[in-house]
């Protein structure tokens, strides 16, 4: 073989080896990124009776979910969601990041547990105390508001509970958003 036959081999070998490690490189340094949930509360949700609560909530997923309430009366916003327990365990819900535009200034409320059996609504503990079944949480911290509110409660696999948001803000605005991580 004579000398051109051979750099040519020498350069393709090269470029090969060169491709070879740029993909390998690559598909080593890919980022695992959170998918987040986006559910959007929008209907009438002011009632408690049973139907009605199961025809309006919207359904979370095991991970991140954004929740954006856009139904509400004045300065009151109000939703139902729901999260069925793929296995048995105690899940945790962390709510956190409630917002509205800066114009609406605070926004507190809580976020209520609720099981249904048939047409019988029963409420489920989610406050750190003995007699405080809702998770109060807040754009700031203040007396029993917290910004990031963490509650346990113990699901059998295929058992559904539905997250009833209930906040205020202190001037009207379009939406309210808020984080809720189901680990």
């Amino acid at each position: 073989m004579n000398t051109r036959g051979k750099v040519l081999r020498r350069v393709l070998a090269f470029v090969m080896a060169f491709a070879i490690a740029v993909s390998f490189s690559q598909s080593l340094n890919v980022e695992a990124k959170a998918k987040v949930n986006k559910v959007v509360l929008s209907k009438q949700a002011f009632s408690l009776d049973a139907k009605t609560i199961q025809d309006v909530a919207k359904p979370l997923t095991k991970g991140k979910n954004n929740v954006t309430i856009w139904n509400h009366v004045g300065t009151v916003y109000q939703g139902y969601a729901k999260f069925e327990a793929p296995k048995t365990k105690t899940y945790t819900f962390e709510f956190s990041n409630l917002k509205a535009k800066k114009s609406a200034g605070k926004v507190l409320g809580d976020v209520a547990g609720k099981r249904i059996n048939g047409k019988t609504v029963k409420d489920i503990k989610l406050g750190p105390k003995k007699n405080m079944y809702n998770a109060q949480v807040g754009s700031v911290n203040c007396s029993v508001y917290k910004k990031n509110f963490k509650s346990k409660v113990k699901l059998t696999k295929g058992q559904t509970i539905y997250l009833y948001y209930n906040f205020t803000t202190h001037s009207k605005v379009n939406k309210i958003t808020m984080d809720v991580e189901i680990k």
